[in-house]
């Protein structure tokens, strides 16, 4: 008898990394409700594409058809829509929703084809700032939350990155 390797699989989606002038912004923002949970600074994204479980060795291969697709792509810009409420009972989220951009979707799209997985769910581009638990009675909390005073800023698309995920 022979013990195989042992290999965790890594749960992994495709982001824009947000720059820190951006994140210092945001973080100013909702330091208004400082009971809250927030997203950590460190970790806000804009997710272009989930992935979901992937072995370590597809990680390499998987890069270089990332780094393909990129090379097709100048940089672009995306803008702020607005900070919004969504979700239902069970999952309420606060957003900051970014403006419908054709180059943004073409690229969550070819990054779909060469991953093998479609999204669930439409593409809707976002920054996750604050996910409440069911416990929390959300109706009044969200109205308040929704109106956080954030800025409109532009978002310049450089890179994007593959980055590990932790469920909560």
């Amino acid at each position: 008898l022979r013990c195989a390797k042992f290999y965790a699989m890594i749960r992994l989606f495709v982001a824009i990394p947000i720059p820190t002038g951006v994140k210092k912004q945001i973080g100013a923002a909702c330091a208004d409700f400082p009971t809250e949970k927030w997203t950590p600074l460190s970790n806000l994204h804009l997710t272009v594409h989930f992935i979901g479980n992937l072995h370590p060795d597809e990680i390499a291969p998987l890069s270089a058809k990332l780094n393909a697709i990129c090379l097709q792509f100048d940089l672009f810009t995306l803008q702020f829509k607005d900070v919004c409420f969504i979700g239902n009972r069970k999952r309420p989220m606060i957003w900051i929703r970014l403006h419908h951009s054709e180059r943004l979707e073409l690229l969550a799209s070819l990054i779909a084809e060469v991953t093998g997985s479609e999204p669930d769910l439409p593409f809707t581009p976002h920054i996750t700032l604050l996910r409440l638990s069911e416990e929390s009675n959300p109706d009044q909390k969200l109205k308040l939350l929704s109106k956080i005073p954030v800025q409109p800023f532009q978002l310049e698309v450089r890179q994007v990155e593959l980055w590990d995920s932790v469920p909560a």
